[in-house]
């Protein structure tokens, strides 16, 4: 406030809000207080000035790792108040961020997220570091006694938040084992996270399909089983049960499954930029120049979108 020299200032509830006489003043706790002015060399004293109200200063819940790895689905941060704000990340080309809090890894480097409620109340960010350990889950969406492949680029171990929905095999697979939904995490050797939401169905088509996937030694499956499950008359099916691209990650060439030979295929960038449009089975992307991060493939079959999210490391 002005004058900043001249005189004294001083506020009316000092617990709220303190100022000093260069005329700069603090909110302490929430509540409200004015300020007031007085002249040394007349002792005149001002008008109170308007209210200045200070609102409680938010913090961000910083429960996720501080070391992120590329591939997560479910990093989130979340801030303790209900005022509406914006989520931004310094460094975008490292990790985006969207207005839920979710953080998407792109490409290994530092980054900070903060929140902007406006007027002029910015909540102290919090850096993460996003370390180049690539991970990938074949399924976040699957059936009853299926199995989940598990891909990381380095060392680490993958747990899941309950065994009795998904149960980890061999630090390699997972096998889907009840209806419900879960969580899967890695962590890697060299202490970064990453996590990825599974969700397990009934099959619709009724109980013959659960069926035991048999014991398994040394990440073999002894006593396997395959049943083939009777397509209903006049309805055509979408396999979401298979990767419709793979490798994945990549860091080279893709490949589509023969499954979805013929129909018309969009790969967007994370950032929304189109990078290839064309036909499975009769066209194949040149990734060759794409830039490392997070890509998306999109697919339509009988009115049904399925998307796949892709990683070039």
């Amino acid at each position: 406030m002005s004058p900043s020299s001249g005189g004294t200032w001083s506020t009316s509830r000092p617990f709220a809000g303190t100022i000093s006489n260069a005329g700069l003043a603090t909110g302490v706790i929430p509540g409200t207080f004015t300020c007031t002015f007085t002249q040394s060399s007349t002792g005149c004293v001002s008008a109170p000035s308007k209210i200045i109200r200070v609102i409680e200063r938010p913090e961000i819940n910083n429960t996720i790792p501080s070391n992120l790895c590329l591939g997560g689905d479910l990093l989130q941060l979340t801030i303790n108040t209900s005022k509406p704000g914006i989520w931004n990340s310094s460094r975008p080309d490292v990790a985006t961020i969207d207005q839920e809090g979710r953080i998407t890894p792109i490409k290994e480097g530092v980054t900070q997220f903060y929140h902007n409620l406006g007027q002029h109340c910015y909540v102290s960010p919090v850096e993460k570091r996003v370390q180049n350990v690539v991970t990938s889950v074949t399924h976040t969406t699957i059936l009853q006694n299926k199995l989940i492949g598990l891909s990381n680029s380095n060392p680490g171990i993958w747990k899941s938040d309950d065994e009795e929905i998904v149960t980890i095999i061999n630090n390699q697979q997972a096998n889907s084992k009840k209806e419900g939904q879960t969580i899967l995490r890695f962590e890697s050797a060299s202490g970064c996270e990453s996590s990825f939401g599974i969700t397990v169905k009934k099959s619709k088509f009724g109980s013959n399909a659960d069926i035991s996937l048999g014991e398994f030694t040394n990440g073999n499956n002894n006593s396997a089983y395959k049943v083939h499950i009777p397509q209903p008359a006049g309805e055509t099916m979408f396999n979401t049960d298979k990767d419709m691209v793979y490798p994945n990650p990549f860091s080279n060439e893709i490949y589509f499954h023969e499954e979805i030979a013929g129909k018309s295929l969009f790969i967007y960038h994370i950032s929304g930029k189109l990078v290839w449009s064309g036909i499975a089975g009769s066209q194949k992307p040149d990734t060759n120049f794409w830039e490392k991060g997070v890509y998306f493939l999109s697919v339509t079959s009988n009115d049904e979108v399925k998307t796949q999210k892709l990683i070039k490391f």
